[in-house]
């Protein structure tokens, strides 16, 4: 029961079942001397890339975007197993775990979700979730920053279920990488409470409420975000850092502001910007869900 009960935490975060080892990209050496082959090579679809070890994703097949190029989607499970094992379900006391267990153990599967999220997830609060998610899922965020690392995948495409939790931090990240502000971070954060309004009943019944989180879950306040920012940099250094710990290189973190600024698939020198519209720049864009 204890393996179903880890599994379970999964259900907190609106997973798929199906799973299977994606190939992730990585970066290349140098943008401005293999831009055009690594171009060609995924036109062909031929793009050969590492696969990231201890990291669950799903591959979408191809699909043809309005711009009449090849759209690769990538289902991405940031909150990985790493995060519901040494993180959710080591947490938790002995009551609660006895607890679940029974109601597994007599098929009440909702209920011993919601008891996760009472007593394991609700008291960290909001702020304390985002820490965890940042100190336990560090190799899924690196996977999910890679495919920001290859310049044929712009324009891209990403969110998870509510787009402001796993959304906002990887839209930290990137911001950070080019060096963003703060509070510049944190009010973008913010903007995702007010643009939930309309769903914001919704998300406290069917969503929050169904896996039993307080209404507080729902919100985005700016405090939080800087709240995150601090955390990683007291235990981390900086969020360039962060990212070093998570596996991604410095190469490949230069790769991934070099692309943000506008210079992708294979039309410009680095530190230029491109002249015309970057969403017209490819055939090809990437759709990202976490």
């Amino acid at each position: 029961p204890s393996q179903s009960v880890v599994d379970s935490a999964d259900e907190l975060n609106r997973k798929t079942a199906h799973r299977v080892q994606v190939q992730l990209p990585r970066s290349t050496t140098e943008p401005s001397l293999t831009r055009l082959a690594q171009h060609h090579a995924h036109q062909r679809n031929q793009l050969s890339v590492p696969s990231v070890p201890s990291v669950d994703t799903t591959r979408k097949p191809r699909v043809v975007n309005r711009f009449g190029g090849a759209r690769t989607r990538f289902r991405c499970n940031v909150i990985g197993e790493n995060y519901r094992k040494k993180c959710v379900w080591a947490h938790a006391p002995l009551s609660t775990k006895i607890k679940v267990v029974l109601r597994f153990a007599t098929f009440n599967k909702a209920e011993a979700i919601r008891t996760i999220g009472r007593e394991v997830l609700a008291p960290r609060g909001l702020a304390g979730s985002y820490e965890d998610y940042v100190d336990y899922c560090k190799q899924e965020f690196a996977a999910v920053l890679r495919i920001f690392a290859d310049p044929c995948a712009y324009p891209i495409l990403f969110h998870c279920q509510h787009g402001k939790d796993r959304t906002g931090i990887v839209a930290m990240l990137l911001l950070a990488i080019l060096g963003v502000d703060d509070s510049i971070i944190a009010e973008d954060y913010a903007l995702s409470e007010k643009c939930l309004v309309p769903v914001r009943r919704r998300m406290e019944l069917l969503d929050m409420g169904a896996v039993g989180l307080p209404p507080a879950f729902c919100e985005s306040p700016a405090p939080v975000m800087l709240n995150l920012l601090r955390h990683i940099r007291a235990n981390y250094g900086s969020v360039h850092g962060y990212l070093r710990s998570a596996g991604l290189s410095d190469q490949e973190l230069a790769t991934i502001a070099w692309c943000l600024r506008g210079n992708f698939c294979g039309i410009a020198p680095p530190h230029t910007r491109l002249s015309q519209p970057p969403g017209l720049a490819s055939n090809s864009s990437a759709h990202v869900n976490f």
